[in-house]
This record gives C-alpha cells, sequence and structure tokens, in this order.
C-alpha cells in the first residue's frame, strides 16, 4: 500500500493544490464559492435524479418496489432544479436548518441535564453547553447570511487545511518514492 502511494505522490500534491485554491477562493469569496458549491450539489442531485428515474423505470418489471427508487429519483429531480434555480434560497434553507437543530438540541441538553441532576455532579456543563447551543441557533435565525458566509468559512478552513496536508504528504510520499527507487505512475 506505501509503495502504491509513493509511486502516485504527485496525485495526492494535484489533489491538495485543488483544495488549497479552492480552500483560499472560498476564504476571500465566500459568497461566490458557496454560491458554486450548491451549483455543484444541484448538478449532482439533478443528475443523481435522472439516473434513478431511468434505473427506476427500466427495473419496472423486474421489481415491486421500483417505485420507490422513482419517487427518490423525483425528489432528487426537484431538488436539484430548486438548487439551480435558486440557491440563495437553498443556502437560506440550510441555515434555517441548521438553527433549529441547534436550538432543539440546546432545548433538550437542559432537560437531560435537569433530570440527571442527582445522577451527575457538572450537569451545569449540559445545561452551559444547551444555552450556548439555543444562543448560536437563535443568532443563526436572525443573521441568515451570515450564517451562510460562516458556513463558507468552515468549508474554507477545511479546505485549505486538507490541501496543505494532502500537498506535505504527497512530498512525503515523493521522497519515499526516490529513497525506495521505484518508479512513478
Amino acid at each position: 500500500m506505501l509503495d502504491l502511494m509513493a509511486r502516485n505522490w504527485w496525485a495526492y500534491i494535484v489533489r491538495g493544490c485543488v483544495a488549497l485554491i479552492f480552500g483560499l477562493y472560498a476564504w476571500f469569496m465566500p459568497g461566490m464559492a458557496m454560491k458554486v458549491m450548491l451549483m455543484f450539489f444541484g448538478i449532482f442531485v439533478l443528475l443523481e435524479g435522472i439516473f434513478a428515474i431511468a434505473g427506476s423505470i427500466a427495473a419496472r418489471n423486474e421489481s415491486e418496489v421500483w417505485w420507490l427508487v422513482l419517487l427518490e429519483g423525483l425528489a432528487g429531480l426537484a431538488l436539484g432544479l430548486i438548487t439551480l434555480i435558486s440557491p440563495g434560497f437553498v443556502a437560506t434553507v440550510i441555515v434555517l436548518f441548521i438553527a433549529f437543530w441547534a436550538i432543539w438540541g440546546g432545548a433538550f441538553r437542559i432537560i437531560a441535564a435537569v433530570r440527571l441532576r442527582k445522577e451527575l455532579e457538572s450537569e451545569w456543563l449540559l445545561i452551559f453547553g444547551g444555552i450556548l447551543s439555543i444562543l448560536f441557533g437563535a443568532m443563526l435565525f436572525k443573521h441568515v447570511g451570515a450564517g451562510i458566509v460562516a458556513i463558507s468559512w468552515m468549508i474554507a478552513f477545511f479546505a485549505t487545511m486538507f490541501g496543505v496536508l494532502l500537498i506535505s504528504f504527497g512530498l512525503k510520499a515523493r521522497k519515499f518514492q526516490k529513497e525506495a527507487g521505484t518508479p512513478s505512475l
């Protein structure tokens, strides 16, 4: 396995450079990066839906549950179209889902802490975490646009770090490949 990775050292560097470029793009143009990500997501889901629909129709005589795949395909087709036609709407909905999840989860953490207060010594940590979660969700509800930019920055952070790590690994693999004397692929 290591030998194979060493022979493909250049692929890690290329992947790392692509991730790094995308990460930097997302840092400096978070709104545009989010639109690009949503566009690719929309195309992916749209194509996935089309292929699911085609596959379900082709299998309708062979399977009793072909219609489930058809419904999945129609849902994918609809989501893909909505994402491509109105990416801002989809980004807003994603942030609202995160906000709702944060508030819901925070409330349940507080309830759990109150119910477990006799069994836990540090239930205040759960309560504090629940309060922070609720405040975070409330902030997202109030500032949806900032939430979209924040998500883009989180993706930018991940892509940048991932790119640096892949490039570093590629350079190490190249060094190993040269020391081992194996040819590159």
